[in-house]
């Protein structure tokens, strides 16, 4: 009776505590849903802010839009170029592996028919009948038995040898025809790689043209001053537009340390020399923050962790992405070759989110950086490492 009170009771508390974890994976799951909705909400209310932006671009003439177009499709395949370089390079190590492990064995097979070739003279030496004439040139049993011993450990080492000889060559062909495949998916590879580049190049060409009819459609000075102002206030209504719709999903700073306590120990997005600081002169004013001059197709990492608020081009700026931290804090990386997060991902500080390019109709890859607190501008220079002799990273 008692054992009988005790498991009801043990029945109990088992139904209460799935009871409650039936619950908390229910709220979970609605919490993620509701994640989930709200993300989607704030995707839509950027896709409207670009749309207003696109707007504004196709009043303003065909060659604005042509860029956009065009610099797009030199990111795309600017990044398929650089997955095929790894691609190949991870392809040529197969290769090179594969053609290590065939001359491995093809040593292998040389060795074990080196040894066969001995045992095989040395039992024509004794000639037919070797077995016979073992035991016929011995008068003692015990030597005799010895012999037939020694004679039987022969026979059976030299059947090993062969044995191992067909398994060795069986192996090789199998290596063959794995060299074969791999060596044919590297051609494959290439071939691939050499037709990217020749749209890559297309494309640079392409771009050039257009880049040559806009700085003519500009004209004077005084219009080339007057867009870039334009330009400038383009960001602005952006970056403002974009802060509304992020704060109804706002970063989760659990996951990451509060931007504000990061200040002066933010690592720099590239390994770069500081071409333009941040308040200095620039044709419609002074630099809102700083550009950092490096090779083409270097690695944009972000400062610290956050969610992608924008991911796309954006005339004046090229292809521009830009990093919620929450508090009010973003971060700016335009001029990109090509971009890699898209809206609405999440990312960790140092992870890799663009490439260094010229894009936005400039000649020089270089990375513009910003870092805005509230809409406003700060100076990187107060917020991430000290840079070195004109250097960063």
């Amino acid at each position: 009776m008692k054992h009988g009170v005790l498991f009801c009771r043990f029945l109990l508390v088992l139904l209460l505590c799935l009871q409650v974890s039936f619950s908390h994976a229910e709220a979970l799951s609605k919490e993620a849903k509701s994640k989930q909705q709200a993300l989607r909400q704030v995707q839509k209310k950027i896709q409207v802010i670009q749309k207003s932006l696109g707007i504004l671009e196709k009043e303003e003439g065909s060659l604005s839009a042509q860029l956009k177009i065009v610099e797009r499709r030199y990111g795309k395949v600017a990044g398929a170029i650089r997955d095929l370089n790894r691609q190949v390079l991870k392809q040529d190590r197969r290769l090179k592996s594969v053609q290590k492990e065939r001359d491995s064995q093809k040593e292998l097979v040389k060795l074990q028919s080196s040894a066969l070739e001995k045992q095989i003279v040395s039992a024509y030496a004794i000639g037919k009948d070797e077995k016979l004439k073992l035991l016929l040139n011995s008068e003692d049993p015990a030597r005799n038995s010895r012999l037939l011993v020694y004679y039987d450990y022969l026979n059976r080492a030299r059947l090993q040898r062969l044995q191992e000889i067909q398994k060795g060559l069986s192996e090789l062909r199998q290596i063959e025809k794995k060299h074969l495949i791999e060596s044919e998916r590297l051609g494959q590879l290439l071939s691939q790689k050499k037709r990217e580049q020749k749209r890559l190049d297309s494309t640079r060409q392409e771009r050039k043209l257009i880049l040559v009819s806009l700085k003519k459609e500009l004209g004077s000075q005084d219009r080339q001053l007057q867009q870039l102002k334009e330009d400038e206030g383009q960001l602005q209504k952006l970056i403002a537009s974009l802060h509304e719709a992020m704060e109804q999903f706002p970063v989760e700073i659990a996951q990451n340390k509060p931007f504000a306590k990061q200040k002066g120990k933010l690592a720099w997005p590239l390994k770069g020399r500081i071409s333009q600081r941040f308040g200095s002169k620039r044709e419609s004013g002074r630099w809102s923050g700083m550009l950092l001059a490096a090779k083409e197709g270097v690695d944009v990492r972000t400062i610290a962790g956050g969610r992608v608020a924008y991911a796309d081009w954006l005339r004046g700026y090229g292809l521009l992405t830009i990093i919620d931290h929450g508090d009010g804090y973003m971060s700016l990386y335009a001029f990109s070759q090509s971009l890699y997060r898209e809206v609405g991902d999440w990312v960790g500080a140092g992870e890799r989110i663009a490439s260094v390019g010229y894009s936005g109709g400039r000649t020089k890859p270089a990375l513009y950086f910003e870092i805005r607190k509230k809409g406003k501008p700060v100076n990187p220079v107060k917020w991430c490492r000290k840079a070195k002799k004109g250097r960063v990273g």
